[in-house]
């Protein structure tokens, strides 16, 4: 269902900046709402309030997750739940909750231990935390370095690593973490 509330077409030169649409749109996806993105591919349902002008747009409504996979860099995360809330008559500003899991087997190990990693996004998109968990639990560095360099940091031929120092310090490695994982680190 959708409703342009005013569409006014002026008899002069509008003014800059005047409006020329009014929304006032109301969409329902019960069915298949597509999410392809480089961090995300799934499918959503959800119900969406769109208010506003072609100046100011707002969005009210929320979007659960159906299904669908989540990518941390180059691991695939299969999507456990996620939902969205849009609450801001004036702009659009998601809120959001992802949680997703992914199985990683160590590719530098002489004997690999297979890890089930837990991914949870949450915030707003100018404010998120990511936090990484896993069973077996190894050190939040170890878990980093298994997902950006394939093995936890104690399994480089037994020769160990601190990589939570190089994480603080100021080195050429955490640029390259910093570029592998996308974001940057904060400690």
């Amino acid at each position: 269902e959708g409703r342009l509330s005013d569409f006014n077409i002026p008899t002069s030169e509008p003014s800059v900046g005047s409006p020329t649409l009014k929304f006032d749109l109301h969409c329902k996806a019960d069915k298949k709402f597509i999410v392809d993105t480089d961090v995300m591919q799934a499918e959503w349902k959800g119900d969406f309030h769109l208010l506003g002008d072609n100046n100011n747009l707002g969005l009210l409504g929320s979007a659960e997750s159906v299904k669908g996979a989540v990518f941390f860099k180059e691991t695939k995360f299969n999507l456990v739940s996620g939902n969205v809330k849009f609450e801001d008559r004036e702009k659009i500003n998601p809120r959001f909750n992802v949680s997703a899991k992914s199985f990683v087997k160590e590719q530098k190990a002489q004997v690999p231990i297979e890890y089930e990693v837990n991914l949870s996004a949450y915030g707003t998109a100018g404010d998120y935390k990511i936090r990484l968990s896993s069973v077996p639990a190894p050190t939040e560095p170890n878990l980093i370095a298994l997902l950006v360099l394939g093995g936890t940091t104690q399994s480089q031929d037994d020769n160990y690593m601190d990589l939570g120092s190089t994480l603080v310090g100021k080195t050429p490695l955490q640029s390259k973490l910093q570029n592998e994982l996308g974001v940057n680190i904060k400690v």
